[in-house]
């Protein structure tokens, strides 16, 4: 599920914190988009995320607080479609959608 992250970091005050926080959040697997508000002092983190990772990873650097945090109403999420393919059922030919 796509979520949405609001945190609020008190020490956004210089642009070597700021690329700290990008850098630890954007190493994180799932995540969309980053956006920084410096008047506000927020971090949105968009994607598929455990916002627990988040913030772990976070609090190891600087002061965080969660403002929100819920499902994204603004991204529509789609499913990809997968297929398999297993050698057991099908050992000497290939499945029916290979061979369109």
């Amino acid at each position: 599920m796509v979520m949405k992250l609001v945190l609020k970091v008190n020490d956004l005050h210089d642009p070597k914190s700021k690329r700290k926080a990008l850098k630890t959040v954007s190493s994180i697997e799932g995540v969309d988009s980053l956006a920084v508000d410096k008047e506000k002092k927020t971090l949105t983190v968009v994607g598929n995320i455990v916002v627990y990772n988040v913030v772990k990873k976070l609090r190891k650097l600087m002061n965080v607080d969660i403002e929100a945090a819920g499902p994204n109403k603004e991204k529509n999420e789609e499913i990809p479609i997968t297929y398999y393919y297993n050698s057991d059922y099908y050992p000497y030919h290939w499945p029916s959608f290979y061979t369109k």
